[in-house]
C-alpha cells in the first residue's frame, strides 16, 4: 500500500493514457487454468449503468523492445514463471506447449497468460521476442505493494488533540457542499483493488460485490485493514448517524482483494471490474522500478471501456511518481484518461512523503502533519495487520458503544481514493461525460494560486469537490436553509398560547439539527412577543402568547431560521385570530 512505509510501485511501459483530441469465473485462454478468480458472496449487485466510451480512443497493445527482452533473458525467472503478452491471433496452450511451458492462469482479454516452467525455456521464451510472431513480450512477474501512511459523527466531532473534526478532510475539500449538488448513485460502481474488504458497519449496503483469486485465498475478508480503509474513504455510507461519511454519497463499491499483489494479479483484477461495468479504479498500490507491459495493457483496456482510473503517486520522497499513476498521467499536467494522486496535508501543501515530478495530476488530503498520531480517518475490520502492528504510522480507536474500529493513517493511499470518491460523484451528476472529460474537471477544479497553473509539486492544485461539481453541473454547491410549510395543532385564539412550526433542512434533505430562529409577529400595528423559539431535529418552531387584544385581528408572523454557519432562511404567514 502507499501509506507512509509500504503498497508501493508497479512500473509500466507503453504510451501514457492521453486522449487524442457472474459468481465464478476461470482465466482461460485456449488451455486449462490452473487458478481461477471467484466472487464472495455479498448483495445483489442491482442495475449498473457502464461509463460512455472515449470516442477515438485506440487500444495499445504493448510490445517488447530488444533491449527488454534482452534485459530479461539475462535477469532469468528467478520464480520460475513468466508473464507473456500474446499477439491477437495466439492461444496460450500453442505457446506453452511449443515452448514446453505449463499454463498457470491467462486472461484472453487484455491477451497475457502466466507460464511456468524450466528456467532455461523460460529465458528461451524471451529470446524469441521480436522473432516468433506470437509473441508481445515476455517479462518477470513483479510484487506490488499496498500506498499506507455530516450527520455522520466523525464529520462534526472534533478531535481535543487538532482542534478540528476527526475527518477533517471531508469539509476541508468541500465533500459537505458537494452534496448539495447530488447525492451520488448507487448506479455507479468504484472498483477497488486491494487487500479485501470487510462489511464494517459503515460499508453496510455499499459493497456491490468482492472478488478474490481462489488460489491466494478463500474469501475477499479484508484482514489487512488496508483495503476497508480504502473503501470506507470512498464509499461509507452517509447521513446514517454513525461513524464516517464517503466521498462518494450513494455509489456502491466492487472491491477485488489481491493477498499477493503483483503485475499480472493486479491487471488480472482490473481487466475483471472493467468488465463487471465500473466507472472508477482506484488502484492504492504500485513501485518505483521497469515497465510491466501487461499492466500497461490493462490500464488501456480500462481506458478504451471509458474507466477512469485512480491511482496513488507513491510515499517515496521521490521527484518521480511511482506505477502505475506515472503512467496515467502524460508529463506537464496533459489531458488524460487516469489521474495520479499525491497527498497533502492539512495546510494545503505537499505532504513531505509524497511523490511528485512531472506525471502528476493533482494532491489530495493524505497526511494531517508530519506526526503518526493524526491524519486520514476511515474505518477498519476487527483484525486490522497493516495497522495494528507497532511499526504501522497509524493511531487505532475503537468506538466503545459499538465497537467498530477507525484509525487515522498518512499516505497517498488515503488521497487517491478522496479523488475516486469525487469521480463518482461527478458521473452521477453527468453520466455522460467520458472518462477524459470527469479528468479534466477534477483538474481544472483544484485549488492552486490565482492565475496558477501546473506544478510538479502540487499537479493542478489540491482536490476541490465543491468546484468539480459546481464546474460539472454549473450551479451553485453552497449551503441554503429551506423551510417547509408551516403547520400548527391549534388555530390562534385570542387570551391562548398559539404554536406554529415547519421543516427545516439544508437542500441535499439533510436535517438542520443546531442554528438560531428569530421569531416576529404582530396584529393591527402592534407587535406581539414571542414566548419561545426553537431549531433541532430538522424542526423549527415559534410559539406565542396572543393578547386579548388581537381577537378578530389579521396577524402576520415572520420566522427567520440560520445555521451555525449563517446561511438564513426565512417564512413569513398570516393568520386570522380567533376570540
Amino acid at each position: 500500500m502507499f501509506g507512509r512505509r509500504g503498497w508501493a510501485t508497479i512500473a509500466v511501459a507503453c504510451a501514457m493514457l492521453a486522449p487524442a483530441g457472474g459468481a465464478a469465473a476461470a482465466h482461460r485462454d485456449g488451455g486449462a487454468a490452473a487458478a481461477s478468480l471467484s466472487a464472495a458472496a455479498s448483495p445483489a449487485v442491482g442495475p449498473v449503468s457502464r461509463p460512455p466510451r472515449p470516442s477515438g480512443y485506440v487500444l495499445h497493445w504493448s510490445r517488447q523492445a530488444r533491449a527488454g527482452r534482452e534485459l530479461v533473458s539475462a535477469n532469468g525467472f528467478p520464480g520460475g514463471e513468466a508473464v507473456v503478452g500474446l499477439a491477437l491471433h495466439a492461444t496460450a496452450a500453442d505457446v506453452a506447449t511449443r515452448f514446453g511451458l505449463r499454463v498457470v492462469t491467462a486472461d484472453d482479454r487484455v491477451h497475457a497468460v502466466k507460464l511456468a516452467g524450466d528456467p532455461a525455456a523460460l529465458r528461451a521464451l524471451a529470446r524469441a521476442v521480436g522473432t516468433d510472431g506470437a509473441l508481445r513480450y515476455v517479462e518477470r512477474d513483479r510484487p506490488v505493494e499496498l500506498a499506507h501512511r455530516r450527520n455522520d459523527p466523525a464529520t462534526t466531532m472534533l478531535d481535543q488533540a487538532t482542534g478540528l473534526p476527526y475527518e477533517w478532510q471531508f469539509t476541508r475539500v468541500g465533500l459537505d457542499r458537494a452534496l448539495n449538488l447530488t447525492h451520488g448513485s448507487p448506479d455507479i460502481l468504484v472498483g477497488v483493488v486491494d487487500s479485501g474488504v470487510s462489511p464494517v458497519r459503515d460499508l453496510q449496503g455499499k459493497i456491490a460485490k468482492s472478488w478474490f483469486f481462489s488460489d491466494e485465498t478463500t474469501d475477499a475478508a479484508d484482514t489487512e485493514g488496508h483495503g476497508t480503509f480504502v473503501s470506507s474513504i470512498i464509499a461509507a455510507t452517509n447521513d446514517d448517524g454513525f461513524g464516517l461519511a464517503g466521498f462518494c454519497g450513494a455509489c456502491r463499491v466492487d472491491v477485488f482483494k489481491t493477498t499477493a499483489p503483483t503485475d499480472f494479479s493486479v491487471a488480472l483484477a482490473i481487466r475483471r471490474l472493467v468488465d463487471d461495468g465500473v466507472h472508477v479504479i482506484n488502484l492504492s498500490l504500485g513501485r518505483q522500478g521497469t515497465p510491466a507491459s501487461i499492466l500497461a495493457d490493462s490500464l488501456s483496456y480500462a481506458a478504451a471501456a471509458g474507466v477512469l482510473v485512480v491511482a496513488s503517486s507513491g510515499n517515496d520522497e521521490s521527484g518521480q511518481v511511482s506505477t502505475p499513476a506515472w503512467w496515467l498521467q502524460p508529463a506537464n499536467g496533459a489531458r488524460s484518461y487516469g489521474l495520479a494522486v499525491g497527498a497533502s496535508d492539512v495546510t494545503g501543501g505537499r505532504a513531505f512523503f509524497s511523490n511528485w515530478g512531472a506525471h502528476l495530476s493533482l494532491i489530495a488530503p493524505g497526511s494531517f502533519n508530519a506526526s503518526c498520531s493524526v491524519g486520514i480517518w476511515s474505518a477498519l475490520p476487527p483484525v486490522a495487520s497493516d495497522f495494528d502492528s507497532s511499526r504501522a504510522c497509524a493511531r487505532t480507536f475503537t468506538d466503545p458503544a459499538s465497537g467498530q474500529r477507525y484509525a487515522y493513517a498518512s499516505g497517498t493511499s488515503f488521497a487517491a481514493p478522496e479523488v475516486a470518491g469525487v469521480a463518482a460523484l461527478v458521473w452521477a451528476a453527468r453520466p455522460e461525460l467520458k472518462n477524459y472529460e470527469v479528468a479534466d474537471i477534477i483538474k481544472q477544479s483544484a485549488t492552486r494560486p490565482a492565475g496558477g497553473g501546473w506544478t510538479p509539486d502540487r499537479g493542478w492544485g489540491v482536490l476541490d469537490a465543491a468546484r468539480a461539481l459546481e464546474l460539472a453541473t454549473g450551479m451553485p454547491a453552497r449551503d441554503e436553509v429551506l423551510l417547509g410549510m408551516p403547520g400548527y395543532d391549534a388555530a390562534p385564539r385570542a387570551g391562548r398560547r398559539f404554536a406554529v412550526r415547519m421543516s427545516a433542512e439544508w437542500q441535499d434533505d439533510v436535517a438542520v439539527d443546531r442554528g438560531t430562529i428569530r421569531c416576529v409577529a404582530s396584529a393591527g400595528g402592534r407587535r406581539i412577543a414571542a414566548v419561545g423559539g426553537t431549531v433541532a431535529a430538522g424542526s423549527a418552531s415559534c410559539a406565542y402568547r396572543i393578547p386579548a387584544w388581537a381577537a378578530r385581528r389579521r396577524m402576520s408572523l415572520s420566522i427567520t431560521v440560520a445555521d451555525t454557519a449563517q446561511n438564513v432562511a426565512r417564512r413569513t404567514l398570516a393568520v386570522s385570530v380567533r376570540r
